[in-house]
């Protein structure tokens, strides 16, 4: 008989599924944002998007003004990737800390990405590549996805080149000047 009592059995409810593909070396993990994850992810946000707000002069752009209130709500709605209108919320976790996120929700055939956020001390590793390519994954029936930026976030604009998204247009919104950007699916980053 197994020795069941010196181990504590995990609750399923609160178990953090890996998203496919073993750790890398650096010991992040990609997975799916649960409700204890959404201080980190505010807290981060605002940390992220502090940069944008100095470069645009604008400190009430929305993922400044998001509450934990509020995105708890979108995380609890939850969302499957397959499913018109539910919000995807990827982490990338290191230990403990959610060190970087981002945002997919699918409307009719298109993935609307954005809140791509990753902490400071860990740009220019890779880290956000591989979260876009995971939000890509999971919604495997978007035919195209599509995220927005500041046309002045040059590092932005690069990264979303790089892995493949393409400008579709440029509207003003607020005073600030925003770049729009689409990628087919299954088009090569």
């Amino acid at each position: 008989m197994p020795d069941t009592g010196s181990r504590p059995v995990p609750d399923p409810r609160r178990t953090v599924a890996a998203l496919p593909a073993s750790p890398p070396a650096d010991g992040i993990v990609l997975a799916t944002a649960h409700d204890e994850d959404a201080d980190q992810i505010v807290k981060l946000q605002y940390l992220c998007y502090q940069s944008e707000a100095e470069l645009y002069g604008d400190h009430s752009i929305a993922p400044l003004m998001e509450t934990v209130a509020e995105l708890r709500g979108i995380l609890a709605a939850g969302g499957d990737g397959r499913s018109d209108g539910a919000t995807v919320v990827l982490v990338a976790r290191r230990g403990w800390e959610v060190v970087a996120a981002v945002r997919g929700r699918l409307d009719a055939d298109i993935c609307q990405v954005g809140r791509l956020v990753t902490h400071p001390r860990l740009r220019r590793r890779g880290l956000a590549s591989r979260l876009l390519a995971e939000i890509e994954l999971r919604h495997p029936t978007a035919a195209c996805f599509e995220l927005f930026t500041g046309a002045r976030s040059v590092d932005n604009i690069r990264l979303y080149t790089r892995c493949g998204y393409r400008e579709t247009g440029r509207a003003t919104k607020g005073g600030i000047e925003m770049m729009f950007l689409a990628k087919q699916a299954g088009a090569p980053a």
